[in-house]
């Protein structure tokens, strides 16, 4: 996906690599360091079924350098990517798992 077709969002900062993980849904991962050695977590995107456009949902990674009280998942694997539990979208009901780099509806 273009990140074109994401223009109501604010995408300053380095680039995100997107990954196109299949079913409908991308995501953007984010980093904790201009580096990129510290992945903080992801931005995931799918055709809101209620908004009827692209919305984001966002999961926060359980590593050092995010110690507050958001809900955090465990980044199992960075390549290919796999991420738990479960991610889901509280506007429209989109719900599945990351996992081995594909969404992996539920």
């Amino acid at each position: 996906m273009a990140r074109e077709r994401f223009t109501d969002h604010d995408w300053s900062g380095p680039d995100l690599g997107e990954i196109d993980l299949g079913s409908g849904t991308t995501v953007s991962l984010w980093w904790l360091d201009a580096e990129h050695t510290r992945p903080g977590g992801l931005w995931e995107w799918h055709t809101c079924l209620t908004k009827d456009h692209w919305g984001p949902g966002s999961v926060i990674f359980d590593v050092p350098g995010n110690e507050d009280e958001r809900v955090r998942w465990q980044l199992e694997s960075l390549e290919p990517l796999t991420v738990s539990p479960s991610v889901a979208c509280t506007t429209c009901g989109h719900h599945g798992f990351i996992r081995n780099g594909k969404w992996e509806s539920c």
